[in-house]
């Protein structure tokens, strides 16, 4: 992982930056390790649509898209992304999209 210094201000170059190389006191950080969309996602939560969804797609680059219900979240729709080999979780977010 790339170091950064600390008296250099410079912006990250995509979205993929932010959430692999995350920068203390970034403003959409605010020294959690996830955006903050993304920090209420509890990883029962990710265990629960990789081990038991109520729906699977398999996307045409292989990777693997998993939707359950969130009780405790009003009931909305996680959609967990993992990549091909069915293990990796590569990104999780409630999916505003979703229709059952």
């Amino acid at each position: 992982m790339r170091r950064l210094n600390a008296s250099v201000r410079q912006p990250f170059r995509s979205r993929r930056d932010l959430l692999t190389c995350p920068r203390e006191g970034h403003p959409l950080l605010r020294g959690n390790s996830h955006p903050p969309d993304r920090a209420i996602i509890r990883d029962e939560w990710i265990n629960q649509a990789i081990e038991a969804p109520i729906r699977e797609k398999i996307q045409e680059d292989g990777r693997i898209r998993r939707w359950t219900v969130v009780p405790e979240m009003d009931n909305r729709y996680l959609r967990v992304i993992l990549l091909a080999d069915g293990e990796t979780v590569h990104n999780a977010f409630f999916d505003r999209g979703y229709v059952p």
